[in-house]
């Protein structure tokens, strides 16, 4: 009975770490194909060495700060989990702002989802005076 027991922890606790390899490896595995692409675009572009290295960083920046959109999740779910889960997680700060300051959730909800998330590298000029 003990070996039993012993043989099904063992085996949950493999199947866990094949798991947890296995979605680490699919992002990685997605972040490769990105650069393969790009690497591919900047070749039939013929873009200049120092633009292929700031496109290089960008995206090995993006990837390792995980941007990601969760927009399309969010538009899958009913109007009123959503509106739970975006008041939870993004219509706090957008709320804080004066000009949204007394809006209902509803609207925040859709102030939140209308948004558009964009990465910037480090060092990159966001506004030229």
């Amino acid at each position: 009975c003990i070996m039993i027991i012993g043989a099904y922890f063992f085996g949950y606790v493999v199947g866990s770490i094949t798991t947890i390899i296995a979605q680490r490896s699919r992002a990685k595995t997605q972040f490769y194909q990105s650069m393969d692409e790009l690497n591919r675009f900047m070749v039939s572009t013929s873009l200049p060495d120092h633009i292929r290295v700031r496109c290089r960083n960008y995206f090995r920046y993006n990837y390792h700060n995980n941007s990601d959109d969760w927009v399309p999740i969010l538009r899958h779910m009913t109007p009123s989990l959503r509106e739970l889960v975006v008041l939870q997680t993004s219509a706090s700060w957008i709320g804080d702002l004066t000009i949204f300051k007394d809006l209902p959730g509803a609207c925040l909800t859709s102030i939140a989802l209308s948004m558009v998330t964009q990465t910037y590298g480090p060092e990159e000029e966001l506004i030229r005076i």
